[in-house]
Formats: structure tokens, sequence, C-alpha cells
């Protein structure tokens, strides 16, 4: 805690830092490819990538789906479309059975004073809806 007291801004991670989300997210992307897919090797390794590179925004995922793991799949765009739109859907309710990390309130508490953000790979919109809900105000995270 000594180390954060020097700063004046703070950036938290939501997935694995606020939220013990990581799984409920993968489980939500799983969910999606099996309703526009049942190639299980592609989904197999679509999910492989999307656990080894949390962090990034679920449109770099679902383009990286596209080019690397399901290139045989007809109309590319509406399969696009359609995936990131089950995908937001099951984050949504998902993200409001998820857990907050152990002692993320104490320290958030304890960073009062500071400035306080979350990056996230979530969409922007998404994201303010799920931390008014956990929070039950407009924070400044």
């Amino acid at each position: 805690m000594n180390q954060l007291a020097s700063y004046d801004v703070i950036i938290f991670d939501c997935d694995g830092v606020i939220l013990d989300s990581n799984k409920l997210k993968v489980n939500a992307m799983r969910s999606a490819l099996n309703n526009l897919s049942r190639n299980r090797s592609s989904i197999e390794r679509s999910l492989d990538y999307f656990k080894n590179n949390f962090g990034k925004s679920r449109f770099h995922h679902v383009n990286v789906f596209l080019s690397e793991f399901f290139r045989a799949e007809k109309n590319q765009e509406l399969f696009r479309e359609k995936l990131l739109s089950h995908y937001s859907e099951n984050c949504k309710a998902l993200y409001l059975k998820a857990s907050l990390t152990p002692g993320v309130i104490d320290l958030l508490n304890k960073l009062s004073s500071k400035k306080l953000y979350v990056a996230s790979g979530s969409e922007e919109e998404e994201l303010r809806e799920l931390h008014k809900t956990i929070f039950s105000t407009d924070c400044n995270l």
C-alpha cells in the first residue's frame, strides 16, 4: 500500500483485478461460439487464444478468430456481428454473477483520495453500467 501512496492516479484492470471474472468471460465466449459453430477444434483453439490474451478487446479476439480459426465460415461479417452480440449479452448476464476480488473494496476505500480509473478490454458502456450496479453509484472508476 505504501507504494501506491506516492501516486495521484491509479489505473486498475477490471477482469481479474476488480472482478473475479476471467473464467466467466471464457464461459461467455464459449457459449457465443457454440451458438454459431459446431467446429469443436476451432472453438477450442479460439478459447485457448482468448485465455492466453486477456486484456485485449473482444473486437481483437473476434478478428483473430475469424482470420485464424474460422476462415471457412460463410458470411464472415454476419458471423462476426452475431458472435459479438452473443458475447456481449452473455457478459452482461455473467458479470452480474461475478464476485469482487477479495480485498478490492478495502483497497479502493483506502485509495479514495486518488483518481481511480479502470482500463479494460470490455466494451465501455457495458463496463460503465456494470460498475454503477456493483458500486451502487456513478463512481470515479
